[in-house]
């Protein structure tokens, strides 16, 4: 029990670091599925008690949620039509995962039952409540699981925009939420992509680009691989100090481990 605390908080502190270091929100969304786990480790000692589906499905939907935006450079999502009937699919997947795990967590004692719900006496309604909650929360969950899909499978080519121009979009006044964004046009057509802070940094002065794109099979656009390889040291200043920061957050994470898990 204790080492599988330990092991969901170096998780904890991976997702973390990728949303310090990529800016993306998206990375947050698998803290969500850790909560089940840390609820089982902390009001449970017992290791036949542990309910190992939940523990996998746990697992794997944290795996998921951060593959799907795990190695992506530069991307364009907003212009990518929903498919629904994929959309629809994947949610009634999702919605099983999501209600039994939850549902199923709050009934054995990993986590407590949502305030109020829990006083309802009529069993049916309670049901039918429990399941608008977690029908609404597993459509948040669908965005990664289908974004994971497209960015997996999909073609690749070549794409050369010109007359680049980079900008950034400050939210929170210049926090960690900041988004980022290049232009450019290839045979008049303007195309438009967000990127990360750190490919920002190393691209922002260019006028011409030549990106190998990944076209997902449900419409997005990815990119995966530098298009300025040779100006990597324009980003050594924020690398050497994320590195730094990285460091002292690991081992804090060690040492928050080891008092709470070992000790």
């Amino acid at each position: 029990m204790k080492y599988l605390g330990l092991f969901t908080l170096f998780i904890v502190y991976f997702i973390l670091d990728c949303f310090i270091v990529n800016k993306r929100i998206y990375w947050l969304v698998s803290l969500i599925w850790t909560i089940p786990i840390f609820g089982l480790v902390f009001n449970f000692e017992n290791v036949s008690e542990i309910n190992g589906l939940i523990i996998l499905i746990c697992f794997f939907m944290i795996f998921i949620s951060s593959k799907s935006i795990w190695g992506i450079l530069i991307w364009n999502t907003k212009d990518r039509k929903l498919n629904y009937y994929v959309f629809i699919f994947i949610y009634f997947i999702v919605f099983v995962l999501t209600y039994y795990t939850f549902n199923e967590s709050m009934n054995i004692g990993y986590i407590p039952n949502i305030p109020y719900i829990s006083s309802i006496s009529s069993k049916s309604l309670k049901n039918i409540i429990n399941i608008l909650i977690w029908g609404n929360i597993s459509i948040f969950f669908t965005f990664p699981f289908y974004n994971f899909i497209d960015k997996t499978i999909g073609k690749s080519e070549d794409l050369i925009i010109i007359c680049c121009r980079s900008y950034g979009i400050n939210l929170f006044y210049g926090t960690i939420f900041s988004r980022y964004y290049i232009e450019g046009i290839n045979n008049g057509r303007q195309y438009r992509f967000e990127l990360t802070k750190r490919q920002y940094i190393i691209i922002r002065n260019e006028r011409i680009l030549e990106l190998k794109l990944k076209k997902g099979i449900l419409g997005g656009v990815y990119i995966f691989t530098n298009p300025c390889p040779n100006f990597e040291n324009r980003a050594y200043r924020r690398d050497r100090k994320i590195a730094r920061c990285s460091l002292l957050f690991f081992l804090l994470t060690i040492f928050i481990g080891i008092y709470i898990f070992i000790i």
